[in-house]
């Protein structure tokens, strides 16, 4: 979540692992949404790229 305040993207964590977005149909575009996917998107990648190097076996 921190990542994506770093980014301008502000949504909501709750434990154990759930990431909730709130959307304001009246004023929020279409291009907004979409960056923000976007930007969710790259930080799940990173993060999941860090997971997965961090559980590779050792030989």
């Amino acid at each position: 979540m921190q990542a994506l305040i770093a980014r301008g993207v502000i949504g909501d964590f709750r434990a154990p692992d759930v990431l909730r977005f709130g959307f304001t149909p009246l004023y929020t575009s279409f291009a907004e949404v979409w960056d923000a996917v976007e930007h969710l998107r790259r930080c799940s990648n990173r993060a999941s790229g860090k997971r997965r190097a961090s559980t590779r076996r050792r030989r």
